[in-house]
């Protein structure tokens, strides 16, 4: 995974680790990435497999973030968005549980 810290210019940051499974999360341990790099993709290969989000607002721990899992819901998510359908309400407010 790769992405910008938060804040204008600097290189990017990322990791390579292996995605592990925590309470129906995919997650990745990796130190260094800073706040800003959510949504950051994460790929295998030239497939993405995954956006730093999710679980905890993206991870409690410095070194362990977590995606959304990529299920049924985020094929037809994405199928609508190509179509030119309508957008999804976005949240007001995500439950934190840091």
């Amino acid at each position: 995974m790769t992405g910008y810290g938060l804040g204008v210019g600097g290189a990017p940051v990322g990791c390579t680790a292996r995605v592990t499974m925590d309470r129906g999360y995919p997650e990745i341990r990796c130190a260094g990435l800073v706040d800003g790099t959510s949504g950051s993709p994460w790929l295998a290969g030239t497939t993405v497999v995954g956006v730093t989000g999710g679980l905890d607002g993206g991870g409690c721990d410095e070194t362990v973030s977590y995606t959304p899992p990529f299920g049924a819901a985020v094929v037809e998510l994405l199928a609508r968005a190509e179509a030119g359908g309508p957008a999804d309400d976005a949240p007001s407010a995500f439950e934190d549980d840091c």
